[in-house]
Order: structure tokens, then sequence, then C-alpha cells
């Protein structure tokens, strides 16, 4: 079954104390904790990627004559301490502004140290809408699955911005200017930019990762549009970058970034049309020039991104039908002569999965046994499910009935999972291609749910339009 998939990272270091000063005019700045970048400018430096150091998430602050503004606020209560701590080692001035650069919570769970603080938090609305719609789901699945992140971050409360970011915002602090941009979706749906101009530093957010693999999972990444902002990024004039994780770099660090994007889509693509699942792209899209990267896990993670958001354009299904709105694609690969592609939806009324297969076929009938066939093929296989037979019918599909099985199944033992529930399966003919449609519902045991579940997806079966050739 493919389930959302949450990312919760891991491994550590502590956090450097005293202020480090760079004179450094190119190159990474390879230390941690509070490295000051300019006159008004600093960063503040994870030294690891763990869930206890904040999963290498970066923040920084700009000083001024008036006031203070800080650049994201960390991942959990205690880290937002540290944080403001470090900023009043270095001044008593007032915060006066926080800049939330995406939605993430290692970015915006420490909110609330520094609204308390009295700090108006900026950022786009769609950061706003994000962080109210996805942080209590982000601490229920902690709170399921993960018991140590957890205790670090139960407390949190979460905050949200208060001021919105169109285009562009220019804040003076008292003798330096600090600039917000808006560059688009990139990274996240809300990225934002911070920049201050005369001192030549960017503080970049996740559209830039150093010695990270980065985060292409958001459903609200663009990844031609996050290739131009590098650009631009890498245009700008600044010298120095404070990426969202990793050191603070140059602009070779933009390149690779650049590199890394393009490396992974591209593959992606190739292993799409070549007819390649998720899964078999896993295992064959390896990147070994990034194997030193921090965070390898998010590399899986990142083809299984690119794929969903590729799949569609690249596939271009010979046949049109409709499902009800959150379902999401979750797998694809071939073209229209032949291929494959899945949906998904997991919400209150249980699991839905429906999957279609297509491949030219000189055949003019389907029998019920072919269908059979197909479960038997299924159960010998590699896939987890284990389906059992417990009836047969037909199914109307584009005017013409077609046979179908329907059952209940479980998971093969060695997939060593739980969950079970009903399924329903369809071949039938159209255009000169043999179709294959199977659906199944997984309602927590729930029966009336399953029942409405298999109704549901047989409507949508029910409307599939195979195209005519063109």
């Amino acid at each position: 079954m493919k389930t959302r998939l949450f990312m919760a990272s891991t491994v550590a270091a502590a956090l450097a104390a005293g202020v480090l000063f760079s004179g450094c005019t190119g190159g990474d700045i390879e230390k941690t904790g509070l490295v000051k970048l300019s006159k008004h400018c600093y960063a503040y430096i994870a030294s690891g990627p763990t869930t206890a150091e904040g999963h290498g998430v970066n923040s920084g602050f700009v000083v001024g004559d008036d006031g203070v503004l800080v650049v994201d606020s960390r991942f959990t209560p205690a880290l937002s301490r540290q944080l403001l701590k470090a900023i009043r080692s270095v001044t008593d001035r007032p915060i006066e502004f926080l800049v939330d650069t995406s939605y993430l919570p290692d970015h915006t769970w420490g909110n609330a140290t520094f609204k308390k603080a009295g700090a108006k938090i900026i950022a786009r609305r769609e950061t706003a809408e994000s962080i109210a719609r996805y942080s209590p789901v982000y601490k229920e699945y902690y709170k399921q699955f993960n018991s140590d992140a957890y205790e670090l971050i139960k407390d949190v409360d979460i905050v949200l911005p208060d001021s919105f970011l169109d285009d562009e915002m220019k804040l003076d602090l008292g003798g330096v200017t600090v600039v917000l941009r808006y560059p688009g979706p990139a990274c996240t749906a809300g990225d934002c930019i911070v920049s201050v101009p005369r001192e030549r530093v960017v503080y970049a957010g996740e559209i830039l990762s150093n010695g990270y693999h980065p985060n292409l999972g958001d459903s609200g990444a663009d990844y031609d549009n996050w290739v131009e902002v590098l650009g631009e990024l890498s245009k700008s004039g600044a010298k120095r970058f404070v990426p969202g994780r990793g050191h603070v770099c140059g602009k070779k660090t933009i390149t690779a970034n650049v590199n890394y994007i393009r490396t992974l889509v591209e593959a992606c693509k190739e292993s799409i049309a070549a007819g390649k699942p998720i899964d078999d792209a896993k295992h064959t899209i390896l990147m070994p020039e990034y194997a030193d990267y921090l965070q390898s896990n998010l590399l899986p993670f990142n083809i299984q991104a690119v794929y969903r958001k590729s799949a569609l354009g690249i596939v271009r299904p010979p046949f049109r039908f409709e499902l009800p709105e959150g379902y999401m694609l979750y797998d694809g690969a071939g073209g229209t002569k032949a291929g494959m592609l899945e949906w998904g939806i997991d919400d209150a009324s249980g699991y839905r999965e429906l999957k279609v297969e297509w491949r030219p076929t000189l055949i003019k009938e389907v029998i019920v046994q072919d269908v059979r066939d197909a479960v038997a093929r299924l159960n010998n296989g590699s896939e987890p499910y284990d389906f059992r037979v417990n009836g047969s019918g037909k199914i109307t599909v584009a005017g013409s009935k077609a046979p179908k099985l329907m059952g209940r199944w479980v998971y093969k033992r060695a997939a060593n999972l739980q969950g079970g529930g009903r399924w329903v399966w369809t071949i039938f003919l159209g255009n000169g291609r043999i179709y294959s449609v199977r659906a199944l519902t997984d309602a927590r045991m729930d029966r009336e749910k399953e029942k409405r579940n298999i109704e549901e997806l047989e409507r949508a079966i029910a409307g599939f339009k195979p195209l005519p050739e063109k």
C-alpha cells in the first residue's frame, strides 16, 4: 500500500557555543553554531541532521540599530530558545520580525518563542495555510511512530504568521535594509528568500542545501522554477548564502543544487518512459556523485516525488475517467502504447487504491479466467498482497459488459504488515488495447465503509473511456 510518506530524519551533535567570525570571501564556512557573516548579519548553523538538532535546519538573524529580524524559528521549543539565547549574546535590541521561509515544521515550530518576544511573524499566505493544515498531521505522526521525537515536540505551540508577503517587502531595521522576496514556488509553494543586498548576504531557506540531499517531496514544489530561482541567486551579486541545511556557502553550492535537481528529474523521467515503476526506480537511480550527502533517506523519497509529479505527462494514458476529489497519483510508468498508472487516497473513509495497466492486443474477447490468471500472477509475484476470490460478476465499462472478480485481501506474511479489506478486478478491451483495472480498500475492518469504498471505486471504473488511436 502506497500511503503518504512523512519524513523524520536522523543523526546529531551539539551546537557550538561562541560567535565565530569569518572573513572568507569564497567557498564554505565550515563552522556550526553562531557565525558572523557581516556587520549586521549572522547565521545559526545546525551541527547535524538528527531530530534533536532540528533535522539540520539553519536559522539566522540581522541586527539593526532599531531591532532584529530572525530567519526561521527552528524545530522544537528548546531549539528556538537556544536561538534566542544566541541572539541575546549579540544584542539586546528588540526582536521586531520573524520570517518563516517555508511552512516545514523544522523551520516554524519555534514561532511561539519569538511571538512571545514581540516579533511580527511574516510569511507567504501559502506558508501560513500549510502550517495550519499540516502541523497537526506531523505531530500525530510523531506521536504514533516516533516517540523519541514526540518527546521533543509534544509541547510545541503552533503559532501562525500574522503578516503576509506578496512579491517583495523591504524592512528598515535602522542602518540596514532587509529584502524579503517571493520567487514563486520552488521547494514549497510559499518559499521566501531573505537578503541583505548591501552586505551581499542571502538566507535561502529550503531552496538551497549544502551537503544535504534537497527535499523534492513537497506537493507545492516546482522543479523548473526552482532551477530558475537558483540561477537568479547565482547572478544576484551575493557572496554569502545561508542554506536551509548545511554550512554557509558560495555560488559553487548553487551549481551543485541545480545539477542535483536536473540529474534526478531527468533520471526519473527516463525511468518512467522505460516502464519502470517507482519501486524499481528506487533501486536503479543511485546518484553516486551525491553519495556523501547527508540525509540519504531523502533520495528514495525524492524519486517517489518526481515520479508522482512527472508520470502523468510522460505516460499520456489512452483513456479518461474521473476519480472523486482527493485521489493522488501514486505511481506511473510506460507510455500511451503500454503502461501503468496507480492512484490512491487515505482519509477518514479508509484507504482506496486503483491501478490501471494496458498494452496492445489482438484478442477479441476477455473471459473471467483471464481475471483469475491475473489474480494468480499477483499472488505469486512480488507485490505484498494475497488476494482471495469469493465471487464473480459483470461490470459495465464503456458501454460493454466486462468480467470481474471480487474478494478479500490480506498482506502476505513476508510483508510484515497489517491490514486487509475488499478488492475488485476487471479486464476489458478498448481500441486495440487490453486494460486491467484493480481496485482495493482497507477500511480498518469497518465493513460498511468497505462496501461504500468499493462502490465508489466501481463507479470510477464504470466511467472509464478508452480514447481512440491518433
